[in-house]
C-alpha cells in the first residue's frame, strides 16, 4: 500500500502498472496496445482523483491458485 498526494497522479500510474497484479498483465498485452492502455489509465486516475487529497495504491490478492490431486 502506497499513498501519493492527488496531483501526483504520474507517480502513481507508475506505481500502480510496475508492482503488483497489474505488472504481471501489463506484460501481457500487445506493444501497440499497452501504451494506449497506460495512457487511459493515467486519465481516469487524473479525472479521479484529482480533487482528492489522495492517491491510495493498494493491491489485494483475494484469490489463489493450487492443483489437484
Amino acid at each position: 500500500r502506497k499513498i501519493f498526494p492527488g496531483d501526483r497522479t504520474s507517480t502513481a500510474l507508475e506505481q500502480l502498472i510496475n508492482s503488483g497484479v497489474a505488472a504481471g498483465i501489463i506484460q501481457l498485452i500487445d506493444e501497440e496496445k499497452k501504451e494506449k492502455i497506460i495512457k487511459r489509465t493515467g486519465e481516469l486516475l487524473q479525472q479521479h482523483y484529482s480533487s482528492k487529497e489522495y492517491i491510495l495504491v493498494t493491491h489485494r490478492y483475494i484469490g489463489a491458485v493450487g492443483e489437484k490431486k
